[in-house]
């Protein structure tokens, strides 16, 4: 209830009556998450279901960095989940959002690069502190999505914008599930073109990932304009965004 209030309360009620005030908000974190937090540990000495385990872990975890204790929240990340790997999106989100609050972005940048490719929709979006992830937010909020595709265009605009501009060499595994899942998404989109579904953000978001990968490893030009035919023949607005980088 405490986070579901909050979420309601910083992206419904504060925008509809124009007020942000940093200072307010982060006073009402410390109450609000504090408060959480003692419910949560509570909760811990009494868990019967093992299967909910997890989620009461990161809940605590996203207190301690809500409260502004982001050195506790990451060793406590490090301590549950020591072996996050790429699929663990609201891990590696989380893991993200402390190295940005404490100002390590290069960081953040890679690990909120991949978990927009794995997960977005298990990623806890309202409870991000990280400013880029916020200033992505603000710029889809100008654009007609519907609310179910906000997390899908994260990592595209993350790109556009910028922000998700960090490149590192893929291995040869993931290049090629991420063909493969290109090649998945071309077929599913071809068949419905439905602007509705998230076929389309995840399609751009992988020729993205595939393109700094190509340009990563020095591939030959003209694998990269493949790459960049395919996304102005399915989103011509998207290409003009990415050719203007």
């Amino acid at each position: 209830m405490i986070f579901k209030s909050y979420a309601d309360f910083l992206f419904r009620y504060l925008p509809a009556h124009g007020i942000y005030d940093e200072t307010l908000l982060y006073n009402l974190r410390v109450f609000l998450f504090g408060l959480a937090l003692s419910y949560l540990n509570e909760e811990m000495h009494h868990l019967e279901n093992q299967e909910n385990e997890r989620q009461v872990i990161l809940d605590i975890i996203r207190c301690h960095k809500l409260v502004g204790d982001y050195p506790k929240a990451l060793s406590l990340l490090q301590l549950h989940f020591p072996n996050s790997g790429i699929d663990d999106a609201d891990c590696l989100s989380e893991i993200a959002d402390c190295f940005d609050m404490i100002s390590q972005q290069e960081k953040a940048r890679l690990l909120f690069r991949d978990a927009f490719y794995s997960g977005p929709q298990t990623i806890a979006l309202d409870f991000l502190l990280s400013p880029m992830i916020h200033s992505i937010r603000k710029q889809l909020s100008a654009l007609p999505l519907p609310p179910n595709l906000v997390k899908e265009w994260m990592g595209v605009y993350g790109v556009l914008l910028g922000y998700l501009n960090v490149r590192r060499k893929l291995d040869p595994f993931e290049v090629s599930r991420l063909k493969q899942e290109i090649t998945n998404l071309k077929l599913e989109w071809t068949q419905q073109r439905d602007a509705k579904s998230p076929v389309l953000p995840r399609l751009i978001y992988r020729y993205f990932l595939l393109l700094d990968h190509y340009k990563e490893v020095r591939e030959d030009r003209s694998k990269w304009d493949e790459i960049l035919l395919s996304i102005k023949m399915i989103d011509p607005g998207i290409y003009d965004m990415y050719t203007k980088i």
